[in-house]
């Protein structure tokens, strides 16, 4: 993948992130409260919010094509499945990840990992 390409996700070797970079920052947390995120650039985005239900109405900035694995460490994720997420749950248990992949600005769920620990 080429630099300044319109697809920010790659997959090489094994590894997700921007190209030639691989961090995590406070631009891929989920913001108390913020119920549409911006994924641009990232394929990596946490939920850290405790104390509180955050309920997710989209992700801004998404790019045809991108990869997105949502990791929730925070308190229980749920989402408004009408338009933007094609999902088979409306929530994501805290300690688990959810994949996801942009097609016509609507997010399909492409594995779910549910950890009980």
């Amino acid at each position: 993948m080429a630099r300044g390409a319109p697809n920010p996700t790659r997959f090489w070797g094994l590894a997700l992130g921007p190209y030639a970079n691989f961090k995590v920052t406070s631009s891929n947390l989920i913001a108390t409260g913020d119920t549409t995120p911006s994924v641009e650039g990232i394929s990596l985005l946490y939920n850290v919010t405790g104390g509180e239900l955050t309920k997710l109405a989209n992700f801004d900035n998404g790019a045809e094509g991108q990869m997105l694995i949502l990791v929730n460490v925070g308190t229980q994720l749920t989402w408004a499945t009408a338009g933007f997420l094609k999902t088979s749950t409306n929530a994501l248990a805290t300690n688990s990840v959810a994949t996801f992949i942009n097609h016509n600005s609507i997010w399909y769920q492409v594995a779910n990992q549910i950890n009980t620990v």
